[in-house]
């Protein structure tokens, strides 16, 4: 600027100042992340030569007058800056900034498994740039983890098809989600077997009705009864046609395991009456009877009233009855057990047996 002073004609000399005044700074100014860019969008006002970005400080970008926007596809995930900062020749404005959160990626190297009943292990991969992963099922939040942790066991987990999200996020702002679908499956309690029989004792041939007590879960039910036959029925009948003592075996199970039961089933023959020593059933004890009892143990095993040679009814026949007999019979040993002198059934029950005795009705 110069002024002068005149009067009339005459002038005087001019005097000059100057001033610099500086451009406008930038207005309306938006930043938007969309996609895997942030776009800068702004207002100029004319006469401008150009305008200066910036990010965090450090100049990125000079776009000329009339550009009006810039887009950024080099940031990192988390919070950004920008500043700019209008140019005209050596003038310039004042800044104006704004800032903008780039979200994280998706979790990667996603893993849910359901590897015991109602429960869910899970891992992943964390994004670069989140700090903290958050996991929700069915739109419920189960756990909000920094970023460090990389696994996550539910426990319990609802039974059925779960579906998991995990959502990174940084600055408060979501990332992308990625999911996982798991099939959860029901704790079943342990079964306990148990059983109850009609009766656990008594002549051949024995009808025994076998009933289930068992609790819990169970899918199989696998019966063996001790004599070479078996069924998978929940409550068999069973008939037991040869003396003996059966171990039956009831072994259960279902998805909370197996478990066994068992109870014992004596089978004894029908009883016949006998006198005891008189093992051929002529009415008489004499020698003829350890020499059967020899012949039984030495030789055939075979006799018709077993139960007969048991002198001392111990329930099995041995030397010792031979030698029992013979100490009675020549005047050195005590009597038989009962039934001795006169014909009776056997009063200890045993699986020895007497098919038929000629001297007893």
């Amino acid at each position: 600027y110069e002024i002068a002073g005149a009067n009339g004609a005459a002038v005087s000399d001019a005097i000059s100042c100057n001033v610099s005044v500086a451009p406008q700074p930038v207005s309306d100014l938006q930043c938007l992340h969309t996609g895997n860019v942030v776009i800068l969008s702004w207002i100029e006002e004319s006469g401008i030569d150009a305008v200066e970005i910036r990010r965090e400080g450090l100049l990125i970008a000079t776009v000329p007058a009339g550009t009006g926007f810039f887009i950024d596809n080099t940031t990192a995930v988390g919070p950004r800056e920008y500043s700019l900062r209008v140019l005209a020749g050596t003038l310039t404005s004042t800044d104006v900034s704004c800032q903008v959160v780039v979200p994280p990626g998706s979790v990667t190297g996603l893993t849910c498994q359901s590897l015991t009943p109602e429960t869910v292990f899970m891992s992943w991969i964390p994004p670069a740039g989140a700090t903290d992963v958050r996991i929700e099922r069915g739109g419920v939040v189960v756990a909000e983890l920094p970023v460090s942790t990389t696994s996550f066991v539910e426990d319990p987990a609802p039974v059925g098809i779960q579906i998991y999200s995990f959502i990174p996020s940084v600055g408060g702002v979501d990332g992308a989600v990625n999911s996982c679908a798991v099939d959860v499956q029901q704790q079943f309690p342990p079964p306990v077997a148990g059983f109850s029989v009609s009766s656990s004792s008594g002549t051949a041939p024995l009808l025994v009705e076998f009933t289930d007590t068992s609790t819990g879960v169970i899918n199989t039910w696998i019966w063996q009864f001790g004599d070479g036959f078996s069924s998978s029925l929940q409550n068999p009948i069973h008939t037991y046609s040869d003396p003996g003592t059966f171990e039956a075996l009831l072994t259960i199970s279902g998805p909370g395991g197996l478990d066994t039961s068992t109870t014992t089933i004596v089978v004894s023959m029908v009883a016949v009456p006998f006198i005891r020593a008189d093992g051929n059933g002529d009415g008489f004890i004499d020698i003829s009877d350890p020499i059967q009892a020899l012949d039984y143990i030495f030789g055939s095993g075979q006799a018709d009233c077993i139960a007969a040679l048991d002198f001392d009814d111990g329930g099995e026949v041995d030397i010792a009855d031979a030698i029992a007999m013979l100490n009675f019979i020549f005047g050195s040993g005590g009597p038989p057990q009962a039934p001795f002198p006169d014909c009776g059934v056997d009063p200890t029950p045993d699986s020895l047996g007497c098919t038929s005795t000629p001297n007893c009705p």
